[in-house]
């Protein structure tokens, strides 16, 4: 077993050897000629255990055959390892404000950038998504082309100052010695949001309401599409996904928008390689008990190799149909952003000044007006999740295993109870916020199937704290970033479905 010791974590990569039998953990989504999908079981249980490290879990395939369930690891088999990480922009980093516990140490750009270098280094991952990564010219990306990566920047925009570039944005490396990269694409959201939008291909674009516009003017996000072909697996490759979704909580509309921008693109490119499997990476602002997550995980959307997303079941779950929003459950998750709201009012009203040679409004005119806006931005809403079920396949996160995978570390993670499922508890940790906002998405599609065969383990709070400290506040002197790491290892079985071809 060999041991790693990073920034006081002791990771160690720990082989996971208990069998679970998947029908006791785990829901199956059949489809009647390829290969079923196995999903966490929402309301899996935990007990309590262990350490940092690296689990194997390769008894406990993403995907599998009715009578294929055990495999062993094979060196002549594709593999590869993705890491993503929200890194903490330095020019984001608030010591006065946001974050007045952190030392001037914690805070330093001197010890920072070394703490994250070491940690990128240590994991020495094949794939590297990195979001909020600030200095890439003048440190990263000299650094990380000397532990072997090829590496590709794109900065986000500042809505505040006619979408200039931040001084942060999207980095992406890939070890050249193992990849070649086929194609690549930018989505710059912002740009084509405020354009006409068709959330069906079958009907005619229509005009956003204002109050999408207003909402959608104050995003800048950007994501990032690579396929890569393997250099000594020249039949394998991927399409990987980097992005950092919009942040505000009340804002999940222009997150859906900016999601199937991103996907829509995606597609685009997987047209010329519909052999390659499909991973979403990054900080997608997004609860596990959010809108968009539950959106993204429903079950039994399968994406074939004309581009037609199967369904296999209803599209049902939560209480919801996704095909069909009800007002109570836009109005539960789609909440009117204020802020919004005042922009397009003060807007109309300077319209019917104009109009009116006495400059008279009334408030009864102003809010008839608001009232519109708001139906039309629920019906745009209902439209859009409508074509998302029904259009685009289902996704997989790969630490939604990690409660059954490591219940023990899973048990200690709990800090809240906002949900009771395998997916960890947090990748955000701080005095004001506990949650989980990063992820590694598999799409569902119909080939090529891969196989989770690790994930980097979590620190748990306790592991998390320096010193007598009560409470562990990230980012601290040890670890720096707000963030923590996800990390996971996949193989490809397509040896295994060829041989079991008629």
């Amino acid at each position: 077993m060999t041991s790693h010791t990073f920034q006081g974590y002791a990771r160690r990569w720990i082989h996971h050897h208990d069998h679970l039998h998947p029908h006791h953990h785990l829901h199956q989504q059949h489809h009647p000629h390829h290969h079923y999908y196995l999903y966490p079981h929402t309301n899996g249980s935990s007990s309590v255990g262990s350490s940092s490290h690296f689990f194997q879990c390769s008894d406990h395939p993403i995907s599998t055959h009715d009578d294929h369930c055990h495999h062993e690891q094979d060196s002549n088999k594709f593999k590869f390892t993705l890491l993503t990480y929200n890194i903490l922009a330095q020019s984001l980093f608030n010591r006065k404000e946001g974050m007045p516990y952190c030392t001037k140490r914690c805070a330093s750009w001197s010890h920072r950038r070394e703490n994250l270098f070491r940690e990128i280094q240590e994991y020495n991952a094949d794939i590297i998504c990195l979001q909020e990564c600030d200095k890439f010219e003048e440190f990263w990306k000299e650094k990380l082309q000397s532990l072997g990566y090829e590496t590709y920047f794109d900065y986000q925009y500042n809505p505040s100052k006619e979408f200039r570039p931040f001084s942060y944005g999207l980095a992406f490396g890939f070890k050249s010695e193992k990849f070649n990269m086929l194609e690549r694409d930018l989505v710059l959201m912002k740009q084509e949001l405020l354009g006409q939008h068709d959330h069906n291909k079958h009907s005619s674009p229509k005009e956003m309401s204002e109050l999408e516009k207003e909402e959608i003017r104050h995003s800048g996000n950007i994501a990032q599409v690579f396929a890569l072909q393997s250099k000594e697996f020249v039949n394998e490759g991927l399409l990987i996904t980097n992005t950092h979704l919009y942040w505000r909580p009340e804002s999940n509309y222009v997150r859906l928008r900016q999601l199937m921008l991103m996907i829509r693109h995606t597609l685009k490119i997987f047209k010329r390689h519909k052999d390659f499997a499909i991973i979403s990476c990054g900080d997608f602002n997004a609860t596990p008990t959010s809108f968009p997550y539950k959106l993204m995980t429903l079950p039994g959307r399968v994406l074939n190799e004309r581009l037609e997303t199967e369904i296999h079941g209803d599209l049902t779950q939560h209480g919801m149909d996704f095909s069909k929003l009800t007002e109570e459950n836009i109005d539960k998750y789609f909440s009117n952003v204020e802020f919004c709201e005042e922009k397009v009012k003060e807007d109309y009203k300077s319209i019917i000044q104009n109009k009116n040679e006495s400059g008279e409004y009334s408030e009864e005119e102003l809010e008839d007006y608001l009232s519109v806006e708001r139906d039309k931005r629920k019906e745009s809403i209902r439209e859009l999740v409508s074509y998302f079920s029904k259009h685009f396949p289902s996704f997989i996160s790969l630490y939604s295993f990690y409660g059954i995978l490591n219940p023990e570390d899973h048990a200690k993670m709990k800090v809240h109870d906002k949900w009771n499922h395998g997916e960890v508890y947090y990748t955000m940790f701080t005095p004001e916020f506990k949650s989980t906002l990063d992820y590694i998405f598999l799409w569902n599609t119909t080939k090529p199937r891969f196989r989770l065969t690790k994930l980097l383990s979590i620190p748990t709070p306790e592991e998390l704290k320096i010193g007598d400290e009560e409470e562990a506040k990230l980012p601290n002197e040890k670890h720096s970033s707000d963030h923590i790491s996800l990390m996971v290892e996949l193989e490809s079985t397509r040896e295994e479905e060829e041989k079991q071809l008629p």
